[in-house]
């Protein structure tokens, strides 16, 4: 440890400033996994840091560990996001292939018509290909649209109304992978409890829970 040989089993060491050797070779601390949920609001980047000086995410949250975005929502997005340093459970919560549904609620510049709420349902034709099936709800007010995808494509969800000339006024992700901030206000955020984390490492299929 620090050129010093170390003889004694018990003694402590700080990760920030002490090296540990083994047969010249670093040992590192193995790294305590983090979980946070966060109410991003509007007006904030889903990113580590930003080169032109906006606020991001990471200037919420006040721990010790570097944690990241899982997925993103848009700068002017707001709602449910799960920031981890767990690349592992991150990659499951975001490849296409685990069909992770995410809850998104939508305002709109005018009633959504019928007819183009049964495209959406079926999928509708982007840039980068048909849109999977979702689930489309409206309530009272038709210019209120609950939306359920379980896609991650780069602003899908403003792109699909979008495509049928609806402009999205105001959005909003009230869940993702059965997560919700109903409690937290918007740039507010806590850690995740252990029933919340079993619940999404059991989404995933991660079996080794820890």
């Amino acid at each position: 440890m620090n050129q010093q040989t170390i003889q004694n089993l018990a003694t402590f060491v700080d990760p920030a400033l002490d090296l540990v050797m083994v047969d010249e070779k670093i040992i590192r601390p193995i790294e305590q996994s983090i979980y946070v949920l966060l109410h991003k609001p509007e007006g904030c980047l889903s990113a580590v840091s930003d080169d032109r000086g906006r606020e991001t995410v990471i200037d919420l949250i006040d721990i010790p560990s570097p944690v990241r975005p899982v997925g993103r929502l848009d700068y002017d997005t707001s709602g449910v996001l799960l920031l981890t340093n767990d690349g592992h459970l991150a990659y499951r919560l975001t490849h296409p292939r685990f069909n992770i549904e995410k809850e998104y609620k939508v305002l709109l510049n005018r009633p959504l018509e019928k007819d183009d709420q049964r495209k959406l349902e079926q999928g509708v034709y982007l840039e980068d290909g048909k849109t999977a099936p979702c689930v489309v709800k409206t309530g009272k007010d038709w210019n209120q649209v609950s939306l359920i995808i379980h896609e991650g494509r780069k602003r899908q969800v403003k792109r699909m109304f979008q495509s049928l000339n609806y402009r999205v006024k105001e959005l909003i992700r009230v869940k993702f992978a059965g997560l919700t901030v109903s409690t937290l206000k918007p740039g507010e955020w806590r850690y995740l409890s252990a029933e919340e984390l079993l619940r999404l490492k059991k989404l995933t299929g991660i079996t080794h829970i820890k």
